[in-house]
Order: structure tokens, then C-alpha cells, then sequence
């Protein structure tokens, strides 16, 4: 057996949670009453070493300034994650005396294989084999009690439960205690006693866990010392679940398929990401597997699982507020336990993030070489072998190898966050409009060549006058005129569009919603729209706004001077060329998408024509693991399949849409409606007008165009501000037409925004119900400096 000051740092396998905590207390600088551990195998030492046993333990014992001690149980696994087991083992106070000593440890050790201990590890399903037994100073208190860092009755607020005297009449149901709710950073007026040093206690303890905790406390004089400090095991948390940003990539319903398929490749993401960061740790797997979920079959992130994701990291605050601003969530959530690091820890990962960044146009540009690949051996397949393996080529890609196209995602959050402070530090009042101007017209942006090419096209249409008058009217008279003319200049540029971005179209990821390929009408309504309004040339309004985006970095970095000067050149640099990858990657997340339709649609074509399936498109009814069976040859009953897709496509059609924002509570069903954390009124002020968050700056008065889908583009005239519920990069064909833009959802690296940026075109996003609340065809003042949107009529 091995004794240990609690002051050591201890090793939690060989002592036991509850000495493991109390060590990490006392290094963290809380007051603990001092003692020390022994480390036990679950048993008593030998006949042989005995007596040297009791002699040190008799010793140390006796080094305790106090005439009274606790000898307390601190067995491995207990006061865990998982099982507390609370009372389940014995504690004895005993008077500082020998044979009060060895009788008080010898019974405690016992109570491990106690008939208590046993009952509650057979129905936790945890079972403790090995203990450490702590023998230390017992304080005779004037208050003791109870700290829970976040209530059970209300996870937004702490819990504190007291009595007079020692905490055994609370834990043992004798008295009533005290009760007392509270918000951290407000002091409960009224006790008998004086909190403060028992708070900021308590707050080193939460700031350096994972979970809320339960904290045992004692004041004497006014002084406050912590006995315990565990997680809370069974808490009603409330999970808040947004579609902020989701919404961009997945507009409409997902189908079973896409929605077994985004589960599975947001766990791979995040945890493949934490583990490059040297970041991951096995208890995070939960939240892992709940970061997204789906309510009316449409897609939410877990906003309090990836919150506590990301409070495991060096720079949490830094990564948690990026990420919010990343995707457009302004929505206040309870504080979550972030552990804080040392600083040797966080220069590492400050060094492995910059290593990662160095790594960056490797990982991108491999991305683009295998999903390119990729696609070639879908145009290649034939047969179920060969559609087999390249379905099989597309699920490594998305769930074991796209973690290299994170770092895409990960670095445009870092250095967007890093420079919105940077332009705090030049201009508090307008950092996020500055912050926005930095980044507009980044050079050699992907997302701006659809636009150019359109904008081409169209030219070319209207130099044409044969061609011109036959666009203008139904969409099938142009396809058929280019399929009379196939050496036309226009049918070519037309054709290199479709293979180039026919695949980036709005609902690109959905698998179910056609693409420009698929129907090539779709484009030609989108070039008639342009022949309509005659927009601007985007290519002469990139220009102009490089040059203006050129100028703002030179005075901002004259008003800064040096250092910080250079930090804010670098920074913008690495700002944008981050985002210029992720726009990269996420092309070809759309292009890999469309081959994974091609393949899906090839397998229902075959399977319908077998009579295995009713439809081709039931194959979207399946998820990915089923369809893995189908190509593997695995014996399936057809009539089940048929069955189980019948079942799935009724859910589908009668699910009913879920607000964007609600909250929801562990082990709790929601089969009635949800409850929206939104009110319909929450983006107006008392002035009437609206607010969101300014994602490229200007002043604009014109006409409300609300649309549902891009595939409206018809309806809007140039100078319209069009108003929608979220944008992905199939709206940017609408831009050179549009004079301003609102979007319900997305943040401030949302596809919109940047797209919004590069033209200078003012746009505010999270804009809370502003398809209901702006009425298509009113007039409306849009200044997007400060984010509103003022009514006119």
C-alpha cells in the first residue's frame, strides 16, 4: 500500500476519483483540509507487512493538527461521470486516537465489497474493485453544505444547500436545508454567511472541468474550504439546437439516406479534427454522436454538444465566439466547464495549429485530386461492381479522409475570429463593419467563377440576336436550339458551364433536388433573368472593390502603426486565404455529392427494374449502412425493403416543420410541437425596424423581393433587395441583379456573405423571422453598417 499527501499530484486509476479531485483542488489553489491517501488494492496488507502498515498510517495520522478526523472512500470509479456512488461506501469520524485510526480505516476498506456497494453497482452497471482510503483533518463548520455549478431544477442558474453545522443532517434527510437559486455573477443577498470565497472556489473548480460539479462545503469564520468536488450524474440538461448555417448546406429535407449519412460524417469530422489537434478524448464521444440531429427530417446542430467540444480546448473562449459568429449564432447558452491550460500546453497547440496551417494548401489540393478521381469513376462505372466500389470510395472520403478538408473550415473561423479583435482594437465602434471590408474581393475566389461565367454567357446570348429572341421565351425552345447548334459558341459555353459548376446549384448537397445537369431549364431561367435586367458586370465590381479593400488596409494599418500594423497585413492575409480554401473544398464537397447521386440513382434504376423497388428515388429511403448491404450481395427480402421505404416515405410526407431554434431535454420525447427559444418579434425594436448582423456594409433603399428558392429568380428586378430564409451557393447568380440582401439564417462566413462582400452588395444575416415579417414588393431602407432594415410603407 502506498501513502500520498493530498497535496501530491495523484494518479486517479490507483486512488480513486475523490482523492484525485481533492489533489487537483488543492493545486488549483482551493482551500482543502489538509491529509493524505492511502492507495489499496480493495483489501488489507499482509499478515507480514502489517505492522509496518499500521505504524505509518499511525504517523502520518498523527502529523493532522486536529483531534478529530474523517476517514473517507475514495474507491476508483467512484464519484465518476457515469456513477457517483454516492452513500454507497462508508466514511467514519473518529478521534485522532490509534485504535479509533485502524478501526474507522479497516472498516471503510470493508465497505467496498458491502452488500450498498453492491446492489448500486449491479444496477449502474459499474462495478468497484480497488480503493484508496483518505484520512483527513475534520472541520467542526459553522455552515456546510451543498454547491451544484448548474442547478437540476433550472441548468440555467446554481444551486446552493446548507444547514448549520456539519452537512451530515443535509445529506442524511435530518433537517430541511436552505435553499438557495442563483446566476453566477450576482451574490444571493440574505445568508447567514459570506459566499465569496466559496463562489470563486467553486468557480476555479467549473472553469477546470468538463461538467457541472456537485461541491461538499464548509464555512468556519467566515472561511469557506471545499471536501468534495464531483460531476453531477443525473441532471436534466437542456440540449439547444439551432439550423443556423446547417440550413445552408441543407436547405430542404433530408431523406433517411443524406440524414444517416450527415450523422456519421459530422461525428467523423469533429472527432478526426480533435484527434489531428491532439485534442481528443474519449469522454467527449457522446457529444461527438449528438452534434447533429434532425426534427421534421430537417437538419440542427447541437449547439451544447459542440460548445462542450469546443471548451476542451487551450482557446476556448477565442473558438467558441468564432464559431458562433462562424455560423451565425447569436443565441445566448448556459456556461459550460471550460478546462483551462497552462501555458506550456497552449504554445504547443498554438505550434500544431501552425504546423496544421503550413499543411493546408497540401491537404486542400489533395482533396480536390481524389474527389476529381472520384468522379472519373463514376462517368467510368457500369456494372454493380464497379458502382459498389466507387460508393464505397465516396463513404471513406466523406467519413475517414475529409478532416483534411476541415482544416479549411477550422483555419477561416481561427483567423476570422483573430481579426475581428485586431479590428476592435482599430475601431471599437465599427470593428465589424471594418473587419468585413478587409476581407471583400479576395483574389482567385472559386465561388466568384460561376457568376463571371454566367454573366459571360449571357453577353454572348445577347450578341447573338438568332439566339437572343429564342431565350427569351420557354426554356425548352433554347435547349432545343442548342441541340440544333452544337458548334455554337453559346452551346459550347453553355455546355462547359454545365460541366464545370452544374453540379453547384442551391440544395447542391440534398441529393434529391435537381441540379443544373440534371435539368439544364434551370440555368437557361437563370440566363433569362440576366437578359432581363441587364446586372452590372461582376467582374468590373470585383475590381472596384479590390481597390477599395486595398485602401481601408492601408489606413487602418497607418492608425495602428507598428507592431500591429504587420499582425493585421499578416492576418488579413491568412483570413483570406483560408477562405478562399474553404471555398474550394466546399466545391468539391458538391461535385463528390452529385457523384454520390449518380451512384444512388444507378443502384435504384437497377433495383426498380428488378422489381426490388417501386421507385428509382425509394433508393434516397434507405440509409447508407442498408445500401452498403445491397452492393455487398447481402440476401435481402424485397418485400421488407418496400415495406420499410413505404414507412419512411409517410413519415417524410407528414413530418411538420420544427421552429429554428428550440431546446430540448435528455431522455425527454418530443412528439408534441416544439417550443421556439424565437418569438416572431425578436429582430424588432421599439422603433419598428429590424436587426441582424452586418455582413457587408452600405445603404440601400429599394423594393422587398421574398423568395423560397433560387428557382424564383423571374420574379426579381434589378435593384430589388431580395429577402430569403438562408443561402447556399446556388443563390449567387441572383447577386449582380440584386441591389441589397437579408437572410434569416447564416453568419458572417456564410456562402451569402462572402459572395456579398466580393460585389459589395449590402447584406445583413440573422435577420429572425424576416421572410414573415417583410411583405414581398414594400419598400425598406436597408443599412447594413449598423444591420437594419427599416420599413418604408
Amino acid at each position: 500500500m502506498r501513502f500520498q499527501n493530498l497535496s501530491e499530484k495523484l494518479n486517479e486509476s490507483q486512488v480513486g476519483a475523490k482523492a484525485f479531485h481533492l489533489s487537483r483542488m488543492i493545486q488549483l489553489g482551493v482551500s482543502v483540509p489538509e491529509g493524505f491517501v492511502v492507495a489499496t488494492q480493495g483489501k488489507p496488507p499482509n499478515v507480514n507487512s502489517m505492522d509496518a502498515f499500521k505504524t505509518e498510517l499511525l504517523k502520518r495520522a498523527s502529523e493532522i493538527r486536529s483531534d478529530r478526523l474523517m476517514i473517507r472512500s475514495s474507491a476508483v470509479g467512484e464519484d465518476s461521470g457515469d456513477a457517483s456512488f454516492a452513500g454507497q461506501l462508508d466514511s467514519f469520524s473518529v478521534n485522532n486516537t490509534p485504535d479509533e485510526i485502524l478501526q474507522g480505516f479497516f472498516r471503510c476498506l470493508e465497505s467496498l465489497n458491502g452488500k450498498r456497494a453492491e446492489v448500486y453497482g449491479q444496477k449502474s452497471g459499474r462495478k468497484l474493485d480497488r480503493m484508496g482510503v483518505i484520512v483527513q483533518r475534520m472541520i467542526s463548520p459553522d455552515y456546510a453544505g451543498v454547491l451544484f455549478t448548474r442547478s437540476p431544477l433550472n441548468p440555467k442558474e446554481a444551486l446552493l444547500e446548507f444547514v448549520d453545522g456539519h452537512a451530515e443532517k443535509l445529506v442524511s434527510g435530518q433537517v430541511t436545508p436552505v435553499s438557495v437559486s442563483f446566476t453566477w455573477g450576482q451574490v444571493p443577498k440574505g445568508l447567514p454567511f459570506d459566499p465569496t470565497s466559496l463562489f470563486e472556489q467553486a468557480q476555479k473548480i467549473q472553469e477546470n472541468s468538463t461538467s457541472p460539479q456537485d461541491i461538499e462545503w464548509t464555512v468556519v469564520n467566515q472561511k469557506a474550504s471545499l471536501v468534495q468536488a464531483r460531476p453531477i450524474t443525473s441532471i436534466l440538461e437542456d440540449r439547444n439546437w439551432s439550423n443556423t448555417n446547417v440550413n445552408e448546406n441543407y436547405p430542404d429535407r433530408l431523406t433517411p439516406f443524406l440524414a444517416s449519412l450527415a450523422r456519421e460524417s459530422y461525428y467523423h469530422y469533429f472527432k478526426n479534427l480533435a484527434i489531428q489537434l491532439g485534442g481528443y478524448d474519449s469522454i467527449l464521444e457522446t457529444e461527438l454522436r449528438s452534434i447533429i440531429g434532425t426534427w421534421g427530417w430537417k437538419m440542427y446542430y447541437n449547439m451544447t454538444s459542440i460548445h462542450q467540444i469546443l471548451a476542451q480546448s487551450p482557446f476556448a473562449g477565442l473558438f467558441r465566439k468564432s464559431f458562433d459568429d462562424f455560423v451565425g449564432y447569436t443565441k445566448d447558452s448556459p456556461s459550460i466547464g471550460v478546462r483551462l491550460q497552462g501555458i506550456r500546453k497552449k504554445l504547443g497547440f498554438a505550434l500544431n495549429l501552425l504546423f496544421q496551417f503550413v499543411r493546408l494548401p497540401a491537404r486542400v489540393a489533395w482533396i480536390e485530386k481524389e474527389v476529381q478521381a472520384h468522379s472519373q469513376a463514376v462517368d467510368q462505372a457500369r456494372d454493380l461492381k464497379s458502382l459498389s466500389k466507387a460508393y464505397h470510395q465516396f463513404l471513406n472520403l466523406r467519413f475517414n479522409e475529409w478532416h483534411r478538408a476541415s482544416f479549411a473550415d477550422l483555419f477561416a473561423m481561427i483567423t476570422h475570429g483573430i481579426l475581428g479583435k485586431i479590428c476592435s482594437m482599430a475601431d471599437p465602434q465599427k470593428a465589424s463593419g471594418l473587419q468585413n471590408q478587409l476581407i471583400q474581393s479576395i483574389p482567385g475566389l472559386v465561388s466568384n467563377q460561376p457568376i463571371f461565367e454566367i454573366h459571360r454567357l449571357a453577353s454572348l446570348i445577347q450578341e447573338d440576336q438568332g439566339a437572343g429572341s429564342t431565350f427569351v421565351g420557354d426554356a425548352e425552345n433554347a435547349i432545343s436550339w442548342m441541340h440544333e447548334n452544337p458548334e455554337s459558341e453559346i452551346t459550347q459555353a453553355f455546355e462547359r458551364y454545365l460541366l464545370n459548376w452544374g453540379f453547384r446549384c442551391s440544395g447542391e448537397l440534398t441529393l434529391t433536388t435537381p441540379n443544373y445537369i440534371d435539368d439544364p431549364r434551370l440555368l437557361v431561367q437563370v440566363l433569362q433573368s440576366y437578359l432581363k435586367s441587364s446586372p452590372r458586370d461582376p467582374e468590373s465590381l470585383f475590381l472596384k472593390k479590390s481597390r477599395e479593400q486595398k485602401d481601408i488596409l492601408q489606413k487602418t494599418r497607418e492608425k495602428l502603426g507598428f507592431p500591429w500594423a504587420t499582425i493585421l497585413s499578416l492576418t488579413v492575409q491568412a483570413t483570406a486565404y483560408s477562405i478562399s480554401c474553404r471555398e474550394r473544398v466546399r466545391l468539391k464537397q458538391a461535385q463528390m455529392y452529385h457523384s454520390a447521386k449518380r451512384i444512388l440513382k444507378a443502384l435504384g434504376q437497377k433495383l426498380a427494374t428488378q422489381g426490388k423497388l417501386e421507385k428509382v428515388d425509394d433508393i434516397f429511403f434507405l440509409e447508407y449502412p442498408e445500401v452498403s448491404r445491397i452492393f455487398s450481395g447481402e440476401e435481402l427480402d424485397s418485400s421488407l425493403v418496400q415495406a420499410l421505404v413505404q414507412s419512411r416515405r409517410k413519415s417524410f410526407d407528414q413530418a411538420k416543420p420544427a421552429p429554428d431554434e428550440f431546446s430540448t431535454r435528455l431522455g425527454e420525447f418530443k412528439n408534441d410541437p416544439i417550443p421556439s427559444l424565437t418569438k416572431p418579434s425578436t429582430t424588432l425594436t421599439a422603433d419598428g425596424n429590424l436587426h441582424g448582423l452586418s455582413a457587408c456594409g452600405g445603404i440601400v433603399e429599394g423594393t422587398i423581393r421574398v423568395l423560397e428558392s433560387i428557382h424564383e429568380i423571374p420574379r426579381i428586378q434589378k435593384g430589388d433587395i431580395l429577402v430569403t430564409k438562408q443561402t447556399d451557393p446556388g443563390w449567387i447568380c441572383a447577386f449582380p441583379v440584386i441591389s441589397g440582401l437579408i437572410v434569416e439564417r447564416g453568419g458572417m462566413l456564410s456562402h451569402g456573405a462572402i459572395v456579398a462582400r466580393e460585389f459589395g452588395i449590402p447584406a445583413v444575416v440573422a435577420v429572425d423571422q424576416a421572410t414573415s415579417i417583410l411583405k414581398d414588393g414594400s419598400k425598406v431602407r436597408l443599412d447594413a453598417y449598423q444591420g437594419r432594415i427599416e420599413c418604408l410603407n
